[in-house]
């Protein structure tokens, strides 16, 4: 019970006498509620074999807010780890838990202990404070919910301040203070179609297509491209905007390549970024064997007009419709039309 007590009292009075005749009348009267809320106490004890308490905190109020001592036990050559609800098992007692009734916490003690410290490597966000652990034991690590870092996020901890993988748990193996740092990996930049284009970016395989013939880089930018993230396309030629075309998509964070495609104008398969004669040439040679086209190449897949993943006079037919003028060729969907 939370209230030590409720007192009432009821109290029935009074008689009149008319012409020789009792009139009784009630009257009730209920007296003021005596209400006593109850305060409790919290108990420290140094659990080192003996009953000795360390300290008491009165008064508390049942879902008052635990408080914790501000000073740190000692035990020898033991290290305090923290309260514990438990005697024997450390169930630790956090300064966000609330008051119940009476309640006994006690100290938890480990032997063989080290100190785990932590760096936020750069980040910012609530640095987590020191925590004690024994060798051999696991410790789980800060989850790290509000560190932030421009570009980066967080992905765990390690003993490496240049790190590029993070650890959620740690296990000293030796009687030694550990540092450990904040990991963060860079946010990804992904090139992406430009919205409203015929843009085809197949990540598969890394490789562009559906883009017109005859186009420069300012207009594959404008109008074909983006990217998402913090970063930028590099655009590798030498003279021409076609097929075989490199594009890279640069972090800005970290100026590295996160990834690279290539161009293919279907058709195309001399790289200077139209449909023409020397097409037609190209596909002739690979058909007669005098000059075949490098298989898996960005080249034989433009030399494939029809799709079928053979390269045949078929689409050497297809390119004669398009030069002629007599059939347009959609780069999207890979059909005449």
């Amino acid at each position: 019970a939370i209230l030590d007590s409720i007192d009432w009292n009821l109290n029935v009075f009074s008689q009149n006498v008319i012409n020789g005749n009792t009139d009784i009348s009630y009257v009730a009267r209920l007296n003021a509620v005596v209400l006593v809320r109850k305060t409790y106490s919290i108990k420290y004890m140094l659990n080192d074999g003996t009953d000795v308490v360390y300290t008491t905190f009165s008064g508390k109020y049942y879902g008052d807010p635990i408080t914790l001592p501000t000073g740190t036990p000692s035990r020898g050559s033991y290290t305090f780890l923290g309260w514990s609800r438990s005697a024997t098992t450390f169930d630790p007692v956090q300064d966000t838990d609330t008051v119940t009734g009476e309640m006994t916490f006690y100290a938890a003690w480990g032997f063989n202990c080290i100190t785990v410290t932590y760096d936020l490597n750069g980040g910012s966000g609530t640095l987590p404070a020191p925590q004690v652990v024994e060798v051999g034991n696991t410790l789980t690590l800060p989850a790290g919910e509000d560190f932030e870092m421009e570009g980066y996020t967080f992905v765990g901890w390690s003993t490496d301040a240049a790190a590029t993988s993070g650890m959620t748990t740690f296990t000293p193996t030796e009687k030694a203070d550990v540092t450990l740092y904040a990991v963060w990996a860079p946010l990804a930049v992904k090139l992406t179609a430009k919205e409203g284009s015929t843009t085809i970016v197949d990540e598969e395989n890394k490789v562009i297509y559906g883009l017109s013939t005859d186009i420069n880089e300012r207009k594959l930018l404008a109008e074909y491209l983006d990217v998402e993230g913090n970063g930028e396309l590099e655009v590798v030629y030498t003279s021409y905007i076609g097929t075989g075309v490199t594009v890279k998509v640069v972090n800005k964070y970290t100026g590295s390549v996160d990834s690279e495609y290539t161009l293919v104008i279907f058709g195309d398969v001399d790289g200077d970024g139209i449909i023409s004669q020397q097409d037609i040439s190209a596909i002739k040679g690979h058909v007669s064997g005098a000059a075949p086209i490098e298989a898996g190449s960005a080249q034989m897949l433009a030399a494939d007009m029809d799709g079928d993943g053979v390269i045949s006079m078929q689409d050497a037919i297809f390119m004669k419709s398009v030069i002629s003028g007599a059939q347009t060729y959609d780069q999207a969907e890979r059909v005449l039309a």
